[in-house]
């Protein structure tokens, strides 16, 4: 079965946030970095930044793969994973995001611990990076 790997993370303050996501394909790569401005939280460039990463794949009409997404962000997993969770911010968005979920029957979410040297826990932290920092990407690379 091919599977598909979806690293996100969200960065920033109220000044400036931003997203990564960087996805490994069976036969390529794709990193997107995007600026969401300068009003917001950390919390809601992680949610955009799993939402972003799903929205991809759908696109692509790629929702019937094996889907692992990975987040470092306990609060974005719990609200999107846990009903017991009761957010009491960015509820349209979590809805949202749990309406996308929907689409991917073989999705599975990790978390992992931010800058602890996951590789692609590591390019997505880059690209949000780049983000809140205005400079946006969108490119895809083939494995060689």
């Amino acid at each position: 079965m091919n599977k598909i790997k979806i690293y996100t993370d969200g960065g920033g303050n109220t000044n400036h946030i931003g997203l990564g996501v960087y996805i490994i394909y069976p036969w390529g790569y794709q990193e997107i970095s995007k600026y969401l401005g300068n009003e917001g939280s950390n919390n809601i460039a992680e949610l955009k930044a799993i939402k972003e990463g799903l929205l991809v794949l759908c696109k692509k009409k790629l929702e019937t793969n094996h889907v692992m997404l990975f987040s470092d962000s306990k609060y974005a997993l719990g609200v999107i994973n846990n009903s017991w969770w009761n957010p009491k911010k960015n509820i349209g968005l979590i809805k949202g995001i749990k309406r996308i979920v929907k689409q991917f029957p073989s999705l599975k979410m990790f978390h992992v611990k931010g800058h602890a040297g996951n590789p692609g826990n590591e390019k997505a932290d880059k690209l949000a990076t780049w983000g809140k920092n205005k400079h946006e990407i969108n490119r895809f690379l083939k494995k060689t």
